[in-house]
Protein backbone atom coordinates (compact mmCIF):
# COMPACT_ATOMS: atom_id res chain seq x y z
CA UNK A 1 0.00 0.00 0.00
CA UNK A 2 1.00 3.82 -0.49
CA UNK A 3 0.32 7.34 0.34
CA UNK A 4 -0.65 9.60 -2.39
CA UNK A 5 -0.74 13.53 -0.92
CA UNK A 6 -4.11 14.93 -1.53
CA UNK A 7 -2.91 18.07 -3.58
CA UNK A 8 -0.06 16.18 -4.76
CA UNK A 9 -0.40 13.88 -8.97
CA UNK A 10 0.92 10.62 -8.86
CA UNK A 11 3.97 10.46 -11.46
CA UNK A 12 3.51 8.49 -14.61
CA UNK A 13 6.75 6.71 -13.87
CA UNK A 14 5.78 5.59 -10.41
CA UNK A 15 5.41 1.55 -9.85
CA UNK A 16 2.52 -0.44 -9.43
CA UNK A 17 0.68 -0.81 -5.93
CA UNK A 18 1.30 -4.15 -5.86
CA UNK A 19 5.21 -3.84 -6.62
CA UNK A 20 5.26 -0.58 -3.70
CA UNK A 21 3.89 -3.13 -1.37
CA UNK A 22 6.64 -5.54 -1.41
CA UNK A 23 9.51 -3.19 -1.25
CA UNK A 24 11.62 -3.38 1.57
CA UNK A 25 12.92 -0.11 0.91
CA UNK A 26 11.39 3.61 1.34
CA UNK A 27 9.92 4.76 -1.71
CA UNK A 28 8.78 8.77 -2.14
CA UNK A 29 7.65 11.27 -4.29
CA UNK A 30 9.32 14.38 -3.50
CA UNK A 31 7.45 18.31 -5.15
CA UNK A 32 10.81 19.93 -6.10
CA UNK A 33 10.71 22.17 -2.86
CA UNK A 34 11.21 18.59 -1.34
CA UNK A 35 7.13 18.38 -0.74
CA UNK A 36 6.67 14.31 0.24
CA UNK A 37 3.38 14.18 -2.42
CA UNK A 38 3.61 10.20 -2.20
CA UNK A 39 5.28 7.37 -0.21
CA UNK A 40 4.65 3.59 0.94
CA UNK A 41 4.12 2.28 4.13
CA UNK A 42 7.98 1.43 5.07
CA UNK A 43 8.55 5.03 5.44
CA UNK A 44 5.88 5.10 8.11
CA UNK A 45 7.37 1.93 9.86
CA UNK A 46 10.66 3.30 10.07
CA UNK A 47 9.73 6.52 11.32
CA UNK A 48 6.85 5.64 13.70
CA UNK A 49 4.69 8.29 12.14
CA UNK A 50 1.51 7.79 10.55
CA UNK A 51 0.59 9.05 7.21
CA UNK A 52 -1.32 11.99 8.66
CA UNK A 53 1.54 13.51 10.39
CA UNK A 54 3.90 12.31 7.35
CA UNK A 55 1.63 14.40 5.11
CA UNK A 56 2.52 17.68 7.10
CA UNK A 57 6.03 17.23 6.85
CA UNK A 58 8.72 17.76 3.92
CA UNK A 59 11.40 15.71 3.59
CA UNK A 60 13.81 17.78 5.50
CA UNK A 61 11.86 17.34 8.84
CA UNK A 62 12.86 13.69 8.84
CA UNK A 63 16.53 14.46 9.44
CA UNK A 64 18.86 16.32 12.25
CA UNK A 65 20.12 19.49 11.20
CA UNK A 66 23.32 18.57 9.16
CA UNK A 67 21.92 15.56 7.34
CA UNK A 68 18.53 17.86 6.82
CA UNK A 69 20.97 20.60 4.56
CA UNK A 70 22.54 16.89 2.93
CA UNK A 71 19.25 16.56 1.37
CA UNK A 72 18.05 19.69 0.47
CA UNK A 73 21.78 20.35 -1.36
CA UNK A 74 20.54 16.96 -3.26
CA UNK A 75 17.62 17.65 -4.31
CA UNK A 76 18.27 20.77 -5.26
CA UNK A 77 20.90 19.01 -7.33
CA UNK A 78 18.91 16.75 -8.91
CA UNK A 79 16.65 19.62 -10.07
CA UNK A 80 18.68 22.11 -11.02
CA UNK A 81 21.36 19.23 -12.92
CA UNK A 82 19.01 16.87 -13.94
CA UNK A 83 20.83 14.11 -12.69
CA UNK A 84 20.49 11.39 -10.08
CA UNK A 85 21.84 12.01 -6.83
CA UNK A 86 23.15 9.65 -4.12
CA UNK A 87 23.55 10.76 -0.72
CA UNK A 88 23.72 8.88 2.84
CA UNK A 89 21.75 10.41 5.84
CA UNK A 90 19.96 9.23 8.86
CA UNK A 91 16.30 9.52 9.26
CA UNK A 92 15.64 10.91 12.66
CA UNK A 93 12.39 8.73 13.75
CA UNK A 94 10.02 10.00 16.34
CA UNK A 95 11.19 8.21 19.32
CA UNK A 96 14.54 10.81 18.47
CA UNK A 97 16.31 7.36 17.01
CA UNK A 98 18.51 7.51 13.97
CA UNK A 99 18.75 4.81 11.10
CA UNK A 100 21.42 5.01 8.72
CA UNK A 101 19.85 5.35 5.10
CA UNK A 102 21.13 5.69 1.57
CA UNK A 103 18.93 7.63 -0.75
CA UNK A 104 18.87 7.30 -4.55
CA UNK A 105 16.61 10.15 -5.97
CA UNK A 106 16.26 10.30 -9.93
CA UNK A 107 14.56 13.70 -11.49
CA UNK A 108 10.80 13.17 -13.13
CA UNK A 109 11.00 15.57 -16.20
CA UNK A 110 7.67 16.46 -18.02
CA UNK A 111 7.91 18.84 -21.34
CA UNK A 112 11.57 19.75 -20.64
CA UNK A 113 10.82 21.02 -17.15
CA UNK A 114 11.65 18.78 -13.76
CA UNK A 115 8.50 18.09 -12.13
CA UNK A 116 9.39 16.13 -9.07
CA UNK A 117 12.32 13.81 -7.84
CA UNK A 118 11.52 9.82 -7.36
CA UNK A 119 13.36 7.41 -5.44
CA UNK A 120 13.79 4.45 -2.69
CA UNK A 121 15.80 4.81 0.45
CA UNK A 122 17.79 1.25 1.77
CA UNK A 123 18.58 0.99 5.03
CA UNK A 124 22.53 0.84 5.85
CA UNK A 125 23.07 -0.07 9.05
CA UNK A 126 24.95 -3.51 8.67
CA UNK A 127 27.24 -1.62 5.88
CA UNK A 128 27.97 1.13 8.36
CA UNK A 129 28.79 -1.30 10.82
CA UNK A 130 31.30 -2.77 8.45
CA UNK A 131 32.48 0.39 7.56
CA UNK A 132 33.18 1.21 11.67
CA UNK A 133 34.88 -2.07 11.61
CA UNK A 134 37.09 -1.80 9.07
CA UNK A 135 37.56 2.16 10.21
CA UNK A 136 38.61 0.76 13.63
CA UNK A 137 41.40 -1.83 11.88
CA UNK A 138 42.44 0.49 9.59
CA UNK A 139 42.81 3.47 12.35
CA UNK A 140 44.94 1.16 14.36
CA UNK A 141 47.44 0.21 11.09
CA UNK A 142 50.28 2.16 9.97
CA UNK A 143 48.98 2.89 7.19
CA UNK A 144 46.80 5.50 5.08
CA UNK A 145 43.36 4.44 3.00
CA UNK A 146 42.43 7.00 0.94
CA UNK A 147 40.03 7.64 -2.01
CA UNK A 148 39.45 10.44 -4.61
CA UNK A 149 36.62 10.78 -7.27
CA UNK A 150 36.88 11.94 -10.22
CA UNK A 151 37.30 15.26 -10.06
CA UNK A 152 40.06 15.04 -8.03
CA UNK A 153 38.06 15.27 -4.32
CA UNK A 154 38.88 13.30 -1.25
CA UNK A 155 36.05 11.27 0.08
CA UNK A 156 38.05 8.56 1.86
CA UNK A 157 41.19 9.33 4.31
CA UNK A 158 41.82 6.86 7.28
CA UNK A 159 44.62 5.04 8.83
CA UNK A 160 47.04 5.20 11.67
CA UNK A 161 49.56 6.57 8.74
CA UNK A 162 47.84 9.51 9.15
CA UNK A 163 49.38 10.56 12.51
CA UNK A 164 52.82 10.87 10.67
CA UNK A 165 51.73 13.80 8.82
CA UNK A 166 49.55 15.41 11.44
CA UNK A 167 46.13 14.40 10.16
CA UNK A 168 42.94 13.31 11.87
CA UNK A 169 40.86 10.67 9.94
CA UNK A 170 39.13 12.23 7.28
CA UNK A 171 40.01 15.39 8.31
CA UNK A 172 40.54 16.47 4.50
CA UNK A 173 37.76 14.91 3.25
CA UNK A 174 35.43 17.05 1.23
CA UNK A 175 39.10 18.89 0.33
CA UNK A 176 40.58 18.77 -3.29
CA UNK A 177 43.58 16.98 -3.46
CA UNK A 178 44.73 19.24 -6.14
CA UNK A 179 44.90 22.22 -3.39
CA UNK A 180 45.92 20.03 -0.17
CA UNK A 181 48.99 18.79 -1.46
CA UNK A 182 49.63 22.01 -3.94
CA UNK A 183 53.22 22.13 -3.03
CA UNK A 184 53.99 18.94 -3.62
CA UNK A 185 53.99 18.03 -7.79
CA UNK A 186 55.43 14.41 -7.27
CA UNK A 187 52.35 13.58 -5.53
CA UNK A 188 50.42 15.40 -7.79
CA UNK A 189 51.65 13.84 -10.82
CA UNK A 190 50.63 10.42 -9.60
CA UNK A 191 47.15 11.42 -8.59
CA UNK A 192 47.05 12.42 -12.48
CA UNK A 193 48.26 9.85 -13.29
CA UNK A 194 45.61 7.64 -11.63
CA UNK A 195 43.13 9.65 -12.66
CA UNK A 196 44.06 8.90 -15.65
CA UNK A 197 43.49 4.95 -15.53
CA UNK A 198 46.64 3.85 -14.73
CA UNK A 199 46.59 1.08 -11.53
CA UNK A 200 50.80 1.68 -10.63
CA UNK A 201 52.73 2.17 -7.57
CA UNK A 202 54.66 4.76 -6.34
CA UNK A 203 56.88 5.93 -3.47
CA UNK A 204 56.82 9.60 -2.83
CA UNK A 205 57.53 12.00 0.06
CA UNK A 206 55.17 13.98 1.95
CA UNK A 207 56.01 16.66 4.45
CA UNK A 208 59.47 14.94 4.99
CA UNK A 209 58.00 11.28 5.02
CA UNK A 210 58.23 8.93 2.29
CA UNK A 211 55.20 6.73 1.66
CA UNK A 212 55.09 3.96 -0.84
CA UNK A 213 51.68 4.12 -2.27
CA UNK A 214 49.35 1.40 -4.30
CA UNK A 215 46.75 3.65 -6.57
CA UNK A 216 43.48 2.10 -8.28
CA UNK A 217 41.35 3.55 -10.46
CA UNK A 218 37.84 2.07 -10.53
CA UNK A 219 35.64 2.87 -13.47
CA UNK A 220 32.58 2.84 -15.08
CA UNK A 221 31.06 2.71 -18.59
CA UNK A 222 35.16 3.65 -19.36
CA UNK A 223 35.57 6.59 -17.08
CA UNK A 224 37.20 6.83 -14.42
CA UNK A 225 35.11 8.00 -11.31
CA UNK A 226 37.05 6.91 -8.21
CA UNK A 227 40.72 5.94 -7.26
CA UNK A 228 41.31 4.18 -3.86
CA UNK A 229 44.37 3.85 -2.40
CA UNK A 230 46.65 2.22 0.46
CA UNK A 231 49.80 4.13 1.40
CA UNK A 232 52.38 2.66 3.48
CA UNK A 233 54.71 5.14 5.38
CA UNK A 234 58.55 3.32 4.75
CA UNK A 235 60.36 6.58 6.08
CA UNK A 236 62.18 4.30 8.64
CA UNK A 237 63.21 1.52 6.16
CA UNK A 238 64.24 4.21 3.70
CA UNK A 239 66.48 6.10 6.16
CA UNK A 240 68.16 2.52 6.96
CA UNK A 241 68.79 1.86 2.94
CA UNK A 242 70.30 5.30 2.91
CA UNK A 243 72.42 4.48 5.77
CA UNK A 244 73.47 1.31 3.93
CA UNK A 245 74.05 2.62 1.06
CA UNK A 246 76.61 4.62 2.75
CA UNK A 247 78.39 2.10 4.86
CA UNK A 248 78.48 0.71 1.61
CA UNK A 249 80.35 3.70 0.17
CA UNK A 250 82.50 3.54 3.29
CA UNK A 251 83.07 -0.36 2.47
CA UNK A 252 84.20 0.10 -1.16
CA UNK A 253 87.06 2.62 -0.40
CA UNK A 254 88.04 0.77 2.11
CA UNK A 255 88.13 -2.41 0.11
CA UNK A 256 90.14 -0.01 -2.44
CA UNK A 257 92.77 0.62 -0.18
CA UNK A 258 93.11 -3.36 1.04
CA UNK A 259 93.33 -3.99 -2.44
CA UNK A 260 96.31 -1.26 -3.69
CA UNK A 261 97.75 0.67 -0.93
CA UNK A 262 98.09 -1.34 1.72
CA UNK A 263 98.94 -4.27 -0.23
CA UNK A 264 101.57 -2.88 -2.35
CA UNK A 265 103.00 -1.67 0.93
CA UNK A 266 103.35 -5.01 2.58
CA UNK A 267 104.68 -6.45 -0.53
CA UNK A 268 107.15 -3.49 -0.43
CA UNK A 269 107.93 -4.58 2.96
CA UNK A 270 108.42 -7.96 2.27
CA UNK A 271 110.78 -7.36 -0.77
CA UNK A 272 112.99 -5.53 1.67
CA UNK A 273 112.59 -8.18 4.53
CA UNK A 274 113.58 -10.85 1.74
CA UNK A 275 116.32 -8.92 0.62
CA UNK A 276 118.13 -8.07 4.32
CA UNK A 277 117.87 -11.71 5.35
CA UNK A 278 120.33 -12.60 3.25
CA UNK A 279 122.68 -10.01 4.42
CA UNK A 280 121.70 -9.46 8.29
CA UNK A 281 123.80 -11.27 10.64
CA UNK A 282 122.59 -14.70 12.17
CA UNK A 283 122.27 -13.69 15.39
CA UNK A 284 119.19 -11.77 14.03
CA UNK A 285 118.83 -14.09 11.44
CA UNK A 286 115.50 -15.58 13.74
CA UNK A 287 114.07 -11.74 14.23
CA UNK A 288 113.78 -11.18 10.23
CA UNK A 289 112.27 -14.32 10.00
CA UNK A 290 109.34 -13.23 12.16
CA UNK A 291 109.51 -9.93 10.60
CA UNK A 292 108.68 -12.06 7.03
CA UNK A 293 106.04 -14.79 8.50
CA UNK A 294 104.12 -12.14 9.99
CA UNK A 295 104.31 -9.55 6.62
CA UNK A 296 102.94 -12.75 4.79
CA UNK A 297 99.91 -13.43 7.62
CA UNK A 298 99.09 -9.91 6.73
CA UNK A 299 99.33 -9.91 3.36
CA UNK A 300 97.33 -13.19 3.74
CA UNK A 301 94.66 -10.92 5.70
CA UNK A 302 94.39 -8.47 3.14
CA UNK A 303 93.64 -10.96 0.58
CA UNK A 304 90.74 -12.45 3.25
CA UNK A 305 89.27 -8.91 3.51
CA UNK A 306 89.13 -8.36 0.06
CA UNK A 307 87.02 -11.38 -0.50
CA UNK A 308 85.26 -10.98 2.70
CA UNK A 309 84.53 -7.61 1.06
CA UNK A 310 83.63 -8.71 -2.57
CA UNK A 311 81.02 -10.67 -0.74
CA UNK A 312 79.77 -8.38 1.36
CA UNK A 313 79.45 -5.89 -1.66
CA UNK A 314 77.23 -8.22 -4.10
CA UNK A 315 73.67 -7.56 -4.07
CA UNK A 316 73.23 -10.78 -5.99
CA UNK A 317 75.05 -13.95 -6.77
CA UNK A 318 75.21 -15.56 -10.69
CA UNK A 319 76.36 -18.26 -10.40
CA UNK A 320 78.26 -20.20 -13.35
CA UNK A 321 80.20 -22.64 -14.72
CA UNK A 322 83.56 -22.92 -12.83
CA UNK A 323 85.97 -25.78 -13.41
CA UNK A 324 86.67 -27.51 -10.65
CA UNK A 325 90.22 -28.71 -11.49
CA UNK A 326 91.21 -25.03 -11.93
CA UNK A 327 89.86 -23.51 -9.08
CA UNK A 328 91.53 -26.12 -6.76
CA UNK A 329 94.86 -26.08 -8.38
CA UNK A 330 95.29 -22.66 -8.78
CA UNK A 331 94.95 -21.57 -4.51
CA UNK A 332 96.81 -24.67 -3.67
CA UNK A 333 100.00 -23.23 -5.52
CA UNK A 334 99.55 -19.85 -3.84
CA UNK A 335 99.17 -21.44 -0.49
CA UNK A 336 101.85 -23.68 -0.87
CA UNK A 337 104.68 -20.72 -1.96
CA UNK A 338 103.14 -18.92 1.25
CA UNK A 339 103.94 -22.17 3.65
CA UNK A 340 107.12 -23.54 1.98
CA UNK A 341 107.46 -25.66 5.45
CA UNK A 342 103.50 -27.23 4.86
CA UNK A 343 103.26 -30.29 2.19
CA UNK A 344 100.30 -29.37 0.05
CA UNK A 345 98.99 -31.80 -2.38
CA UNK A 346 96.24 -33.12 -4.63
CA UNK A 347 95.49 -36.56 -3.92
CA UNK A 348 93.97 -38.77 -6.87
CA UNK A 349 93.07 -37.08 -10.25
CA UNK A 350 90.33 -33.98 -9.91
CA UNK A 351 87.47 -34.77 -11.97
CA UNK A 352 87.48 -32.88 -15.55
CA UNK A 353 83.63 -31.51 -14.76
CA UNK A 354 82.20 -28.01 -13.89
CA UNK A 355 80.02 -27.14 -10.72
CA UNK A 356 77.99 -24.65 -10.33
CA UNK A 357 79.91 -20.83 -8.60
CA UNK A 358 81.52 -17.78 -9.24
CA UNK A 359 85.08 -16.84 -9.41
CA UNK A 360 85.20 -16.63 -5.58
CA UNK A 361 85.48 -20.16 -5.47
CA UNK A 362 89.53 -20.18 -5.35
CA UNK A 363 88.54 -18.24 -2.24
CA UNK A 364 86.77 -20.78 -0.11
CA UNK A 365 89.35 -23.54 -1.60
CA UNK A 366 92.54 -21.30 -0.46
CA UNK A 367 90.70 -20.43 2.89
CA UNK A 368 90.23 -23.90 3.88
CA UNK A 369 93.46 -24.50 2.94
CA UNK A 370 95.10 -21.98 4.55
CA UNK A 371 93.01 -22.78 7.86
CA UNK A 372 94.59 -26.53 7.43
CA UNK A 373 97.95 -25.20 7.52
CA UNK A 374 97.34 -22.47 10.50
CA UNK A 375 95.96 -24.47 12.90
CA UNK A 376 98.11 -27.56 12.49
CA UNK A 377 100.36 -27.97 15.36
CA UNK A 378 103.15 -30.03 13.58
CA UNK A 379 106.27 -28.34 12.38
CA UNK A 380 105.54 -29.72 8.98
CA UNK A 381 101.85 -29.89 7.89
CA UNK A 382 100.29 -32.21 5.14
CA UNK A 383 97.24 -31.19 3.51
CA UNK A 384 95.53 -33.17 0.73
CA UNK A 385 92.82 -32.05 -1.71
CA UNK A 386 90.70 -34.51 -3.71
CA UNK A 387 86.99 -35.09 -4.78
CA UNK A 388 84.82 -37.29 -6.16
CA UNK A 389 81.47 -36.81 -8.02
CA UNK A 390 78.25 -38.45 -8.97
CA UNK A 391 75.65 -37.54 -11.72
CA UNK A 392 74.97 -34.51 -9.74
CA UNK A 393 76.97 -33.87 -7.33
CA UNK A 394 80.92 -33.16 -6.65
CA UNK A 395 82.27 -33.81 -3.37
CA UNK A 396 85.77 -31.32 -2.56
CA UNK A 397 87.31 -32.54 -0.20
CA UNK A 398 90.13 -30.78 2.17
CA UNK A 399 92.27 -33.16 4.57
CA UNK A 400 95.08 -32.25 7.46
CA UNK A 401 97.07 -34.23 9.75
CA UNK A 402 96.41 -31.36 13.00
CA UNK A 403 94.71 -32.06 16.16
CA UNK A 404 91.35 -32.08 15.15
CA UNK A 405 88.17 -30.21 15.91
CA UNK A 406 86.14 -31.55 18.60
CA UNK A 407 82.68 -32.18 18.37
CA UNK A 408 80.71 -29.57 20.27
CA UNK A 409 83.05 -27.12 18.08
CA UNK A 410 82.54 -28.38 14.32
CA UNK A 411 79.46 -26.28 13.87
CA UNK A 412 80.97 -23.10 15.76
CA UNK A 413 84.11 -22.87 13.67
CA UNK A 414 81.94 -21.30 10.99
CA UNK A 415 81.03 -18.18 12.91
CA UNK A 416 82.39 -14.79 12.10
CA UNK A 417 85.68 -14.15 14.09
CA UNK A 418 85.79 -17.68 15.46
CA UNK A 419 89.17 -19.08 16.41
CA UNK A 420 91.52 -21.71 18.09
CA UNK A 421 93.34 -20.39 20.94
CA UNK A 422 96.88 -20.89 19.14
CA UNK A 423 95.63 -19.83 15.82
CA UNK A 424 97.46 -16.95 13.75
CA UNK A 425 94.65 -16.83 11.60
CA UNK A 426 92.02 -14.25 11.48
CA UNK A 427 88.59 -15.91 12.64
CA UNK A 428 87.20 -14.73 9.00
CA UNK A 429 88.19 -17.09 6.63
CA UNK A 430 85.86 -20.34 7.43
CA UNK A 431 83.01 -17.63 7.76
CA UNK A 432 83.75 -16.64 4.40
CA UNK A 433 83.98 -20.40 3.60
CA UNK A 434 80.00 -20.67 4.75
CA UNK A 435 79.24 -17.21 3.40
CA UNK A 436 80.37 -18.80 0.00
CA UNK A 437 78.99 -22.28 -0.11
CA UNK A 438 75.42 -20.86 1.01
CA UNK A 439 75.43 -18.39 -1.79
CA UNK A 440 76.31 -21.49 -4.12
CA UNK A 441 73.60 -23.66 -2.54
CA UNK A 442 75.74 -26.07 -1.27
CA UNK A 443 77.05 -27.51 1.53
CA UNK A 444 80.08 -27.48 3.81
CA UNK A 445 80.32 -30.43 6.26
CA UNK A 446 83.81 -31.38 8.89
CA UNK A 447 84.58 -34.98 9.81
CA UNK A 448 87.22 -36.17 11.64
CA UNK A 449 90.20 -37.63 9.85
CA UNK A 450 92.03 -41.03 9.98
CA UNK A 451 93.98 -41.87 12.06
CA UNK A 452 94.45 -37.59 12.82
CA UNK A 453 93.18 -34.48 11.83
CA UNK A 454 89.90 -33.10 10.54
CA UNK A 455 88.36 -33.09 6.68
CA UNK A 456 86.47 -30.52 5.00
CA UNK A 457 83.73 -31.46 3.01
CA UNK A 458 82.29 -29.38 0.44
CA UNK A 459 79.10 -30.49 -2.05
CA UNK A 460 78.48 -28.45 -5.04
CA UNK A 461 75.96 -28.86 -7.73
CA UNK A 462 77.42 -30.27 -11.15
CA UNK A 463 76.85 -27.31 -14.06
CA UNK A 464 76.84 -30.23 -16.12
Amino acid sequence: MYTVRADGPRPNIAPPEDVLDTLDEVYYYLSPDGQLRQWNERLSEVTGYSDAEIAEKSAMEFFGPDDAETIADAIGTVVSEQRQVIVEADYRTKDGEFVPYEFSGKPVVEDGEVTGVIGIGREITERRQRQRRLETITDNIPIVLFAIDGDGEIVLSRGKGLATLGLEPDAVVGESAFDVYADNPALLADIERALGGEAFRSTVDVDGAVFETWYQPITERGEVTRVVGVARDITANKNYENRLERQRDGLKLLNRMVRHDIRNDLQLILLHLERLETNVEPAHGDRVGTAIESTQNAIALTRTARDLADVMLQSESSLERVDLAEAVETPLADVRASYPEATLAIEGTLPNTAVLADDMLHSVVRNLLTNAVQHNDTDAPTVTASATETDEEVVLRVADDGPGIPDGRKDEVFARGEKGLESEGTGIGLYLVRELVDRYGAQVAIEDNDPEGTVFSVTLRRAD
